[in-house]
Parts: structure tokens; sequence; C-alpha cells
């Protein structure tokens, strides 16, 4: 998007920080508990959803 409005990229890029921190908690989560493979496995695919929404908000507002 060339003529993206100021505002929601700022916007964006808060978001992008934001979901970046609960990558960063949830990496750490999965390092330092322990917990069962169920456990383990959600965690995992939770760390996958936000990993795809930051790809997908950074494909969408380069910055």
């Amino acid at each position: 998007m060339t003529d993206t409005d100021p505002s929601s990229l700022a916007q964006a890029m808060r978001l992008i920080d934001e979901l970046e921190t609960m990558a960063d908690r949830l990496v750490a989560e999965l390092e330092r508990t322990p917990a069962s493979r169920m456990e383990n496995a959600s965690r995992r695919r939770d760390l996958h959803e936000v990993r795809h929404q930051i790809r997908a908000l950074q494909r969408a507002y380069p910055g």
C-alpha cells in the first residue's frame, strides 16, 4: 500500500510491537515452564498464530 494513512500505519506498527512482545513472552514461557505435551502443543499453536499475524501486518503495512 503506497498511500497508507499515517495514523493507520502508526497503529499497525504499535500492534506489531505488541504482538512481538506477546510472541517473546510465549517463547519464554515455553522455555522456562514445564508443561505437558498437550499444553506445549497449545502454546506452540498460539505462538504460530501470533507470528502469522505479525507477518500479515508487516506485509500489509511495510514500515
